[in-house]
């Protein structure tokens, strides 16, 4: 995982990482949609962030005009995913499903599974391992039970020191009442 500034980038390859530690980002983003019968597999490569989403939501918006509310979409190939991508996933989902449809995903790569569970959303996707089981449940037409949650991270090292404090925080002092007073390390003293 990559901090840039207040941004959270979480990047599939230490490639990824080295290109960015040289100021290179790839944002290509190539999408390739196959059709059929009432069912579409949209597949995914690259990165989907601000410059890219629009393609990825113009790609699938063709298929919502064209009354296909059942997509798969193939996320195994991509390395990089923003904000603005999650929008336009869960807008898909919620499009999908409130037509009768479903977005099923394939097989998401570990980065977006990261950021997925960060967000909190991992539940509002129905994920497949595969192409021919994403296929099984479109035709289904039923919505599974929501994926498991990964196992949880393993614990620290003996010795290990923790971010973040384990004890509550003692309580701020009440505010002092009243108005400041003339002593009050809140009013500046006069000079004349």
């Amino acid at each position: 995982m990559v901090i840039i500034g207040h941004a959270l980038a979480v990047f599939a390859t230490p490639y990824d990482q080295k290109l960015l530690a040289f100021g290179v980002v790839c944002m290509d983003c190539s999408i390739e949609t196959e059709k059929t019968g009432d069912n579409a597999i949209v597949t995914v490569a690259g990165y989907i962030d601000a410059h890219t989403f629009e393609e990825l939501e113009d790609e699938v918006q063709g298929l919502l005009d064209d009354e296909c509310f059942r997509i798969a979409m193939e996320l195994s190939k991509v390395n990089y995913i923003s904000s603005a991508g999650i929008g336009v996933l869960v807008n898909i989902q919620a499009n999908c499903q409130g037509s009768g449809g479903n977005l099923v995903l394939i097989n998401p790569a570990d980065c977006l599974r990261e950021v997925f569970q960060m967000f909190g959303i991992w539940e509002l996707f129905t994920v497949v391992p595969t192409k021919a089981d994403a296929l099984k449940v479109l035709a289904s037409g039923e919505v599974p039970a929501a994926p498991a949650q990964p196992a949880a991270p393993p614990p620290p090292p003996a010795g290990a020191v923790p971010i973040r404090p384990t004890v509550p925080l003692p309580p701020k002092p009440p505010a002092p009442p009243g108005p400041p007073t003339p002593s009050s390390p809140l009013r500046r003293p006069r000079f004349e």
